[in-house]
């Protein structure tokens, strides 16, 4: 009798496939929502323009939770012998895009380099987020230190994940190969 693993686990993958196909849609099925038929915005980077050729916002099409602006005009990045040091200080403006309350979010604001080496905060909104809702969220008086690899480093900004009631959805995250960045994620 052949075995049956290699069918079930043709299956199996098969079946992962579309579920990570389905717009909107995470593994638990209290995850669903749809997203407005607006196209994202463009974010809009100000702050240094030696800071702002650094950032990158992280392309998410199934994120409930778009990036509209991102203002880093007290942030300052210094790199010099494979050493970098931040102070950070910046407002992100956000809007849900979803057709959910939004319970709670994290983004992502760090400086990497080529060696997944990197330090930011993770700013939440604690409080709800209805549909179609923005907010501001500010950080200033944290930043670090660390390596940096070849002396190039990256502002990556993104969703994290987003809370609704009864579940957790984290985003994809696209980081184009060509910026030399290897995301710290698995």
């Amino acid at each position: 009798m052949p075995s049956l693993l290699p069918l079930f686990l043709s299956l199996a993958m098969l079946a992962a496939g579309q579920q990570s196909a389905d717009s909107g849609a995470a593994l638990n099925a209290s995850c669903k929502f749809t997203v407005s038929d607006v196209e994202p915005a463009k974010p809009v980077i100000t702050g240094p323009d030696d800071v702002v050729k650094l950032v990158h916002v992280i392309e998410q099409p199934d994120s409930p939770v778009e990036i509209l602006s991102a203002d880093f005009s007290g942030t300052s990045v210094s790199i010099s012998q494979g050493q970098k040091t931040h102070k950070d200080c910046w407002t992100i403006r956000i809007r849900n895009r979803s057709k959910r309350l939004i319970v709670d979010l994290s983004l992502i604001t760090r400086v990497m380099d080529s060696s997944r080496e990197g330090a930011g905060i993770v700013p939440r909104a604690r409080q709800g987020l209805a549909p179609g809702q923005e907010v501001e969220l500010r950080n200033c008086g944290s930043g670090g230190s660390g390596g940096a690899r070849d002396n190039q480093v990256r502002l990556i900004v993104g969703v994290e994940w987003v809370r609704f009631d009864g579940c957790e959805y984290f985003p994809s995250r696209r980081i184009p190969s060509s910026l030399g960045m290897r995301p710290y994620w698995p």
